[in-house]
């Protein structure tokens, strides 16, 4: 840490964190974790992603073709997988979508927007969350239409019961809220 700058990014954090245990945990979520079969690499792979991604793709082609009749042999890509990477403009640096929300909220006053954070993910922290939203730069009278809510989950708060239901309260509760802004 000290010859880091005290700082260490999710990943390095993931693979350290439990090494003493041969473990690495989740950046999905850190609840997560399993055995470091390369502990030679600084983060092999996200243990939130193994455990879920055999179960999500034979539910969603279950759904796919029984539900939806829809029948293809295109493979499904759990998290985005084949789909392609993040755009990050030749720039070696974090995600930054605000100053395009920013811009956005000037433009629409009756824009509102709802963000659901898990306290476990490592993957979009909910700090940062807080951190972009004092940071935003939006007029004061359209922070009021910024709705943040924090789930005892990871990034996928509907993977348990308890996170799903209340996501889907304050989902509901923030539509009607955006209805009658309106």
């Amino acid at each position: 840490m000290e010859n880091r700058n005290l700082r260490i990014d999710s990943r390095d954090f993931a693979a350290e964190l439990l090494r003493g245990d041969g473990r690495i945990t989740g950046i999905m979520d850190t609840r997560f974790s399993a055995p470091n079969t390369a502990p030679s690499k600084s983060f092999p792979f996200d243990p939130t992603v193994s455990t879920i991604r055999s179960p999500f793709t034979s539910a969603v082609n279950l759904y796919l073709r029984d539900e939806l009749n829809y029948h293809s042999d295109l493979e499904y890509f759990v998290l985005g997988g084949g789909i392609g990477r993040w755009d990050w403009e030749a720039k070696n640096s974090y995600a930054d979508t605000s100053e395009n929300l920013r811009d956005a909220m000037a433009k629409n006053r009756y824009l509102g927007v709802f963000i659901a954070s898990g306290l476990f993910d490592l993957a979009t922290p909910h700090f940062a969350t807080d951190y972009t939203v004092a940071h935003l730069g939006v007029a004061p009278e359209l922070k009021k239409n910024i709705t943040v809510r924090r789930y005892r989950s990871g990034h996928m708060m509907y993977l348990e019961k308890e996170s799903l239901a209340q996501l889907k309260k304050d989902a509901a509760e923030f539509i009607g809220a955006a209805v009658k802004r309106r």
